[in-house]
């Protein structure tokens, strides 16, 4: 405690002052030593200030809400499904009518020896040729083998041009002899040649 009179300072359980003599019955109380900050207990452990700084343990932003969906295979890309493109044309009822054309040739040969006869034959050939493709085209379509369709038609087409042809230049020499015939020896003269020919 400090003495009122001088201020001197006294031990706690002192009646008079040691310095002046004064009783210290008023004395005025030492004040309280200042308590040292608990360093201790406000440092953190380092237990936790390794928990802090594991990369784990730090929250991670927000990525927003899962994609919709299945989920996609590695390297795999979302295709769209493309619609089935046009059954080609399978050119069945050309086939057949270039059959039917060739066979009335074969009754016709008395008036050319041998390019009708050749005519029918061309078209009996290629247009067999074109019905068997074209007969292809409906059953690799419905397979979805759609390329397969695609090459029969075109194979169907081909045999079918190819003896539309053939049947069209053995006609032509037919009529181109036909007409020889008629300016050598006349209408009557070809129609004997032609009677002679079928009689035979």
């Amino acid at each position: 405690m400090y003495c009122k009179s001088c201020l001197a300072a006294n031990p706690d359980d002192a009646v008079k002052c040691g310095q002046c003599g004064a009783p210290l019955t008023d004395a005025i109380p030492a004040a309280p030593a200042p308590v040292p900050p608990a360093t201790a207990a406000s440092a953190p452990s380092p237990a936790a200030t390794e928990f802090e700084l594991q990369p784990e343990h730090t929250k991670a932003p927000d990525a927003g809400p899962p994609p919709s969906g299945p989920p996609l295979g590695a390297g795999e890309e979302k295709k769209e499904d493309k619609p089935a493109p046009p059954r080609p044309k399978d050119y069945k009822t050309e086939a057949i009518l270039l059959m039917v054309g060739s066979l009335v040739t074969f009754p016709l040969c008395c008036l050319c020896g041998f390019c009708l006869p050749i005519a029918g034959m061309f078209g009996l050939i290629f247009g067999l040729l074109a019905l068997l493709e074209a007969q292809k085209v409906k059953p690799a379509y419905e397979e979805g083998n759609f390329e397969a369709a695609e090459e029969a038609s075109k194979n169907a087409y081909k045999y079918f041009k190819l003896g539309l042809i053939l049947v069209g230049v053995m006609l032509g020499l037919a009529l181109v002899f036909n007409v020889v015939m008629v300016l050598l020896y006349g209408v009557s003269g070809f129609m004997q040649m032609n009677q002679h020919r079928f009689n035979q």
